[in-house]
C-alpha cells in the first residue's frame, strides 16, 4: 500500500477520512468494529476534525436488541498515520489508528483489488465505497472471517437492514447489501493521478482522451480494449498511449467492451471499466396510464362484496436509430434473451407455501400475491390459467388483476368441482353458475381481453397439472407450475415452481384450446374494449 499511496504514483495524497461504525455493549469499555472504511483523498487534515466526532448525537438502537447501541464515527489522519497503524493491524492485529483500540477480528489481509465505476452493470462494492466515480480504486481490505464479535447482526438479517436504514440518515453507505464486508476493514485509493475518457469513434473504433494531474509528470501508459458478447471474445485491441488522444481500431464485432490503462513503470492499472456499451439505437416502451381503472368486486364471504380498482396501461413501442442485432440473424440473441429471463425469473421460481393450522387463509393471500405479482411482470402479452378447477371467482382474484390493457388472458377448465370424501364431479350447471358470478362481479371490464373455456364432452383430452403461463412476442414462453388448483393456493402444502421450458407447456395448451373452439367450450368473453 505504501507504492499506491506515495506521492504522484496514483495521485499527490495528505489525507485519510476514516469512517468507523461501532457498536457498543453494555459493560464493555471498548467499541466492536462493525464496519470501517478509510478513504484517501489530497485534502490536508484539519486540528478540528482530527479528534473523532460521532455523526450521531445518540446512539441508535435497533428493536429486539437490548444492551447494544451503535455509533457513527468520522475522523481524520495523515497518510503517514494510517501506514503505521496498517502496520500494526498487520503485526499486531490491533486497530487504534483513532488512538484507542477498537475490538476487532479483521485479521485476514485479502490480496488487493481494482474497483471499476458502475456502468449498466452494478458492482456491489461500490454502494460501500466513496465516490467511486471516475477512473476506479484501488481497495486493500482485512477481513473479519468469523464475525463473532458482530454475530447478533448476522443471525437475524432484519437487523442489519434496520442498521443500514439508519446510518443512511449521516452516510450514503448501504451496508446491507454487502453483509460479507460486516466486521472488516477497508482502505481505498483513489486514481487521481490522471482523468481518462474512453468513447466511440466512427466505424466501431475506440477513442481514449487522457488528462494528467497538474503536478504529474506524463509516462507512458498501455491501452487495451476488448469486446465480449456471449462470454466469448470478440474483439480485442492494445496501444501504447504517448498523447492526450489515442485512437484504438478495433475489428467489427457485437457485445459490450471492456477497458483497462496500465501503468508498466509502476505495475499498477490506472483505469477500468465495466462493461459498457455506446448506445446505437434506443427502443422506448412507454406505458401511459389509462384514465379509467379497471373495477370489479370479489365477493367478501359473507354474502357482500369487496369493489376492487386496478389502474391499466397501454403499451406503445418505438425504436429510435438502427437495429442492432448479432451476425447471425438474430438467433444467438434470441437464446441470450431466453436464458436472462430465465435468471430474472429466479426470484419466484421455487416458492413453497406450508400453512400452519388456522392460518391458510393468509398463506392462500400469500399465494395469490404471488400470482398477481408474476402476471404484473411477466403478463404484457398475455397470461393464461390451465386448471380443471378453475372458476370465474378464480379468474377474478388473478387475471383480472393485470394491468396490461388488451393482453391475451386466457382461462381453461374441466368443469370439475372438489366435494366431500376427496371425490370430484364434472358439473352440469358448471356453465350458468360460472356466467352467473362473471355477471355479479365483473364490472366495467376496462382494458380486458379475455377468454374463459372449459372442455365439455369428448372433444380434446382429460389434463389434471396446473400451469400459469406467459406467452412472450419474443423468444419463447414462461411458465409456472401451480402445483395446486388456484382455488387451493396457500391452503395445504404446494410449491409454485417454475418450468424450465415454458414453450412446450404453452404449445401442450394451445393445442387444447383450438381443440376447443366449439361455441359449447366457451363459459365467457371480454373483448378489452
Amino acid at each position: 500500500m505504501r507504492k499506491a499511496t506515495a506521492h504522484g504514483v496514483l495521485g499527490f495524497f495528505r489525507r485519510a477520512e476514516v469512517i468507523e461504525i461501532l457498536a457498543f455493549k453494555k459493560g464493555n469499555a471498548q467499541p466492536i468494529n462493525v464496519f470501517t472504511l478509510v478513504a484517501i483523498d489530497e485534502e490536508e487534515p484539519t486540528k478540528t476534525n482530527t479528534s473523532p466526532q460521532f455523526l450521531n448525537e445518540k446512539r441508535l438502537s435497533l428493536p429486539g436488541l437490548s444492551g447494544i447501541t451503535f455509533g457513527v464515527c468520522r475522523y481524520e489522519r495523515t497518510i503517514e498515520h494510517l501506514l503505521q497503524a496498517i502496520e500494526r493491524l498487520t503485526r499486531d492485529h490491533i486497530w487504534d489508528l483513532s488512538g484507542k483500540a477498537v475490538l476487532q477480528e479483521a485479521s485476514t489481509a485479502q490480496p488487493p483489488i481494482f474497483v471499476s465505476p458502475n456502468s449498466f452493470q452494478e458492482i456491489p462494492i461500490n454502494s460501500i465505497l466513496k465516490n467511486n466515480f471516475w477512473n476506479g480504486s484501488h481497495v486493500f481490505e482485512w477481513a473479519d472471517a468469523e464475525k463473532r464479535l458482530i454475530s447478533h447482526l448476522l443471525t437475524e438479517p432484519q437487523r442489519l437492514q434496520m442498521l443500514s436504514e439508519a446510518i443512511t440518515e449521516y452516510l450514503p453507505i448501504r451496508l446491507a447489501t454487502l453483509s460479507d464486508r460486516i466486521g472488516n476493514i477497508i482502505v481505498q485509493v483513489p486514481v487521481n493521478i490522471l482523468m481518462t475518457r474512453f468513447s466511440g469513434a466512427q466505424h466501431g473504433d475506440f477513442v481514449l482522451e487522457t488528462g494528467w494531474h497538474p503536478r504529474a509528470k506524463a509516462r507512458p501508459l498501455r491501452t487495451t480494449i476488448e469486446l465480449e458478447f456471449d462470454n466469448l471474445i470478440t474483439g480485442y485491441c492494445s496501444a501504447v498511449v504517448l498523447n492526450e488522444r489515442t485512437e484504438l481500431s478495433m475489428p467489427p464485432g457485437s457485445g459490450s467492451h471492456r477497458a483497462t490503462l496500465w501503468d508498466d513503470e509502476h505495475q499498477l492499472l490506472l483505469a477500468a471499466t465495466g462493461p459498457s456499451a455506446f448506445v446505437r439505437s434506443v427502443h422506448l416502451n412507454f406505458q401511459p396510464i389509462a384514465p379509467e381503472p379497471r373495477i370489479f368486486s370479489l365477493p367478501d364471504g359473507k354474502g357482500g362484496d369487496t369493489p376492487q380498482r386496478v389502474s391499466i396501461h397501454t403499451s406503445i413501442e418505438s425504436l429510435v436509430g438502427a437495429v442492432d442485432s448479432d451476425e447471425r440473424g438474430g438467433w444467438t440473441e434470441g437464446r441470450i434473451y431466453k436464458s436472462e429471463t430465465a435468471r430474472q425469473a429466479k426470484e419466484r421460481q421455487f416458492v413453497q407455501y406450508l400453512p400452519e393450522p388456522g392460518r391458510q387463509r393468509e398463506e392462500h393471500d400469500r399465494a395469490v400475491a404471488d400470482i398477481r405479482n408474476l402476471i404484473v411482470r411477466y403478463g404484457e402479452s398475455g397470461a393464461w390459467l390451465w386448471d380443471p378447477y378453475l372458476s370465474a371467482l378464480d379468474i377474478l382474484e388473478t387475471l383480472f388483476f393485470s394491468p396490461h390493457h388488451g393482453a391475451d388472458l386466457r382461462g381453461l377448465s374441466a368443469r370439475k368441482t372438489a366435494c366431500e370424501d376427496d371425490c370430484v364431479v364434472v358439473e352440469d350447471d358448471y356453465m350458468s353458475r360460472q356466467q352467473a358470478q362473471f355477471g355479479s362481479f365483473a364490472g366495467n371490464l376496462y382494458g380486458l381481453k379475455l377468454e374463459f373455456r372449459a372442455r365439455s364432452g369428448p372433444a380434446g383430452w382429460n389434463f389434471h397439472d396446473r400451469f400459469l403461463i406467459f406467452p412472450q412476442k419474443r423468444k419463447g414462453a414462461l411458465a409456472w407450475s401451480l402445483g395446486t388448483s388456484v382455488n387451493s393456493l396457500g391452503k395445504a402444502h404446494h410449491i409454485l415452481q417454475r418450468v424450465d421450458d415454458g414453450q412446450i407447456v404453452m404449445d401442450a395448451f394451445d393445442e387444447l384450446w383450438r381443440a376447443l373452439n366449439a361455441p359449447e367450450h366457451l363459459v365467457w368473453r371480454s373483448t378489452g374494449a
